[in-house]
């Protein structure tokens, strides 16, 4: 080889050191919220932030660091198997593919996957040292559903929100390895599987951490176009697009709730909504609510006190089930030592008295006819109309109590009213707007509540009977004190039967 040839070769190597020490995956200073997502060393860490806030460059620089097995500030395993999955290929491609691409070095790439049909994306990046990213979208059903089967994998990350459906089946990929979490999203639909490991990072929970990012702080963004754009939003979508908030009161359709555990009717707490289990007197009034449905299929029981007070203190949560379960279930919950409860009101989902188009009837109609279980058709009326007599019940009075609490084991009904959120309008100009009708999910109980609530209820005090109606009822049929039980067997004492008095007999 000439001297020239290795003056040349020796230039072209100097060059190429130039060129991977200025490369980005060597050039990156993090934020001061980026670095101390970095440094977290716990089980799944979040990266959430606004528009444009560097929650996506913070989640690629991490992923260099597992695949390249280089993290400045944490241990991590040898040839790692990462996921890096979303909703759909284009918030990959937007998001993390934008900067993974320009933070990869080309130089410790092995083998490239075939792209991605109608996306520049490959299908997975696998490095010399045998470390492997797979691109993931989570549309496709059943398809997408195979593709994570089997798999055993050290890191995922989450890029955008994803369906909690899809989170409960990705966790399964972590267990043999001990995988790690990291996520980076902004919270548009604050998904509820992620509103509960935000809730989890506050409580102080060793497992989860959360940074947030705000898109001021991003040098990078143009300040003009930052203003006009923070301009154009509400200050909900401003805590969401550009503080990285979640909605996690926000869209809420019962949003004015307490949910601290307090005592019964005698030791109220104001203003809050959850009580501890009590016996339910039996003088106060009993209502069943039920919503009909195969997929799940719902009722709640709800005592009204003489004062007024309402508590919810029995429901029931059904999947996938038929009129028989859901009479089994009832006939049984209301069941006592001496017969079944006295329910005051049954109410059913209007529809279910609706006759359907080839001429059957409907599960209303069947209960009372097959079942001997009676539900009045609740009053068909605006949704809205419904929500605001039912957000009524949750107001406190002027001692500061809500007219509508229930017991704390009542928890589907507590899920659902954590999770029943008013939908935004996408068709509009206002995309994000809330809209006047709840998303129909998780809507089973607030439905069962809602008819209640329509109906304006208000305490019925039952009809007293007299000592000489009591004197002619069977024993199991009276329930009263030791005082009028005495009166009772005296007035007994002293009236013959009817068969003897109609022979003259005694008289």
């Amino acid at each position: 080889m000439s001297q020239v040839a290795s003056l040349q070769e020796y230039a072209n190597l100097l060059e190429e050191l130039k060129e991977r020490k200025s490369h980005e995956s060597q050039t990156y200073e993090p934020l001061k919220v980026q670095d101390q997502f970095h440094k977290a060393n716990t089980w799944c860490r979040l990266l959430f932030g606004g528009n444009r806030s560097g929650k996506s460059r913070g989640a690629a620089q991490e992923i260099y660091y597992w695949f390249a097995s280089s993290h400045p500030d944490q241990p991590t395993p040898k040839r790692p198997r990462i996921w890096v999955l979303s909703a759909e290929y284009r918030t990959i491609f937007e998001g993390i593919w934008s900067h993974l691409k320009a933070v990869i070095p080309p130089w410790t790439i092995e083998r490239v996957g075939s792209k991605i049909p109608g996306w520049d994306i490959p299908s997975f990046i696998e490095a010399k040292s045998g470390a492997r990213i797979d691109f993931i979208s989570a549309q496709g059903g059943a398809d997408t559903r195979r593709k994570l089967q089997a798999a055993e994998i050290d890191l995922l990350a989450v890029d955008e929100e994803i369906s909690g459906d899809l989170w409960t089946e990705l966790q399964a990929r972590l267990l043999t390895k001990g995988g790690r979490v990291i996520g980076s999203m902004t919270l548009i639909e604050s998904e509820e599987w992620l509103l509960q490991l935000e809730a989890e990072a506050e409580a102080g929970s060793p497992d989860v951490s959360v940074f947030r990012l705000n898109t001021q702080d991003n040098q990078y963004n143009d300040a003009i176009a930052f203003k006009r754009f923070a301009g154009s939003l509400s200050q909900d979508e401003y805590e969401v697009r550009i503080l990285g908030k979640s909605r996690r009161s926000r869209g809420l359709v019962y949003s004015k709730w307490c949910p601290l555990t307090i005592g019964s009717d005698d030791r109220p707490l104001k203003g809050c909504h959850v009580v501890k289990p009590f016996t339910i007197p039996r003088d106060w009034n009993k209502w069943c609510l039920l919503d009909t449905g195969h997929r799940t299929a719902a009722a709640i029981w709800i005592a009204i006190s003489p004062k007024g007070y309402c508590f919810g203190y029995r429901e029931m949560y059904l999947h996938f089930t038929d009129l028989p379960e859901i009479v089994s279930f009832i006939k049984k919950a209301e069941s006592t030592a001496t017969g079944s409860e006295e329910i005051d009101m049954r109410l059913v989902d209007p529809a279910a008295w609706k006759k359907h188009a080839d001429g059957s009837i409907g599960a209303g109609e069947q209960l009372a006819n097959n079942y001997d279980l009676y539900f009045a058709p609740a009053t068909s009326r605006d949704k809205m109309g419904a929500i605001e007599a039912a957000r009524f019940l949750l107001l406190p009075d002027i001692e500061g109590i809500p007219q509508f609490r229930v017991f704390e084991t009542l928890e589907n009904f507590i899920m659902e009213r954590r999770k029943y959120r008013l939908k935004g309008d996408r068709g509009k100009r206002d995309a994000d707007a809330p809209a006047d009708r709840p998303i129909k999910r998780h809507d089973h109980l607030m439905n069962c509540f809602e008819y209640f609530a329509t109906h304006l209820p208000d305490y019925v005090a039952p009809k007293v009977s007299t000592i000489e109606e009591l004197a002619q009822k069977d024993d199991s049929e009276i329930v009263v004190g030791r005082e009028e039980k005495w009166r009772i067997r005296k007035m007994r004492q002293r009236t013959p039967p009817a068969e003897y008095a109609e022979e003259g007999g005694g008289l």
